[in-house]
């Protein structure tokens, strides 16, 4: 008698526990996946945000500092006199502007009023922020290649003449108006018309929508440009020379 005797394997499949316990370890993975990747980017928006408010902030000191280098550049007349009484920081007519020259560099906070040209006559610094006004004139001459000359601005023109038998001496003589410049002053040759250079009067702000301004004069009224975004606040600190030794007493 011949005897088949067979074998099954039997081969049990996952049951409901392993796969729940399966799709619960899958979910812990994909959530620590997913918290390292969201930190990531919250990282590199972070480093991307501070590297855009460095960059802005740089490029704001650039700017100010530039001008607060030439405040007081009054072509050939040198140093002015600081007058009694500090003059309205929207300036906008001649005699204003020479008083403003002995003021190169003014500040404060709050509204500045009397600016026509802008909206209510006036401009609107952000609350507890600084301004600042930096008066000089531009470093290029009227007429002189590369600068633009527009006569319903104001100039300065300075008598320069170097003239041993005259009691006037350089820079003693000089005119602030719109152009044409006048022929009577000199340069040193004592031949040649004196060269004129716009009058400049910049103010520098932050407004309410934390947006560095910058207001000039242009003619008799004043005009505004944005110059960076994200400035929160402004802040200036002053170094006194008391005693005229070129070295700040107090601040």
């Amino acid at each position: 008698m011949i005897r088949l005797r067979t074998q099954r394997n039997l081969q049990s499949g996952l049951g409901l526990i392993e796969i729940m316990i399966a799709l619960l370890l899958g979910a812990i993975i994909m959530l620590g996946v997913t918290e390292i990747a969201t930190q990531n980017s919250l990282t590199r928006n972070e480093l991307e945000r501070f590297g855009r408010q460095l960059e802005t902030a740089t490029y704001a000191m650039r700017v100010i500092e530039s001008d607060v280098t030439n405040a007081a550049f009054w072509g050939e007349r040198g140093e002015y006199p600081a007058g009694a009484t500090a003059p309205p920081i929207c300036i906008d007519d001649a005699d204003e502007l020479e008083e403003a020259m002995g003021y190169p560099i003014q500040g404060g906070q709050g509204d500045i009023t009397g600016c026509s040209g802008v909206t209510g006559n006036k401009l609107e610094p952000k609350s507890g922020t600084d301004f600042i006004a930096i008066r000089r004139v531009s470093s290029c001459a009227d007429l002189s290649p590369g600068c633009p000359t527009d006569n319903s601005h104001f100039h300065l023109q300075v008598h320069a003449c170097f003239d041993t038998t005259s009691a006037l001496k350089p820079g003693d003589s000089f005119q602030i108006g719109q152009l044409p410049h006048s022929s009577n002053l000199e340069q040193r040759d004592c031949s040649t018309a004196a060269p004129s250079y716009r009058f400049l009067n910049h103010i520098y702000f932050v407004n309410d929508d934390d947006k560095l301004i910058r207001a000039q004069l242009s003619g008799t009224t004043y005009s505004t440009e944005e110059l960076v975004e994200n400035v929160e606040t402004m802040r200036f600190e002053y170094g006194l020379d008391t005693d005229g030794d070129g070295q700040v007493d107090d601040y």
